[in-house]
């Protein structure tokens, strides 16, 4: 990302997930946070396999900020070898 900063990073855990949302619990990794919670459309996803993005998978999400607007940049996909099973 050319001229953009990096404002905040999250670790995104999936808590469930339909054919049209995927809800997660965020962890910032930029400063210490409390967790926060999101629903983000599926759709938001169009870069990837989004049938991977089920309960247990973590994907990271960077938000960047440039002179003129923010973007949510989903910059990182990554899913751990072994499942979190998180009963929240």
């Amino acid at each position: 990302m050319q001229n953009c900063k990096l404002i905040q990073e999250f670790e995104c855990l999936v808590i469930r997930s339909n054919d049209k949302i995927i809800e997660c619990e965020m962890h910032d990794l930029t400063r210490s946070s409390p967790v926060e919670y999101a629903e983000i459309f599926r759709s938001a996803f169009e870069n990837f396999d989004t049938s991977v993005l089920i309960e247990g998978r973590v994907f990271y999400w960077k938000i960047f900020k440039n002179e003129k607007f923010y973007e949510n940049y989903f910059s990182e996909f990554q899913l751990r070898e072994d499942r979190i099973h998180a009963k929240l």
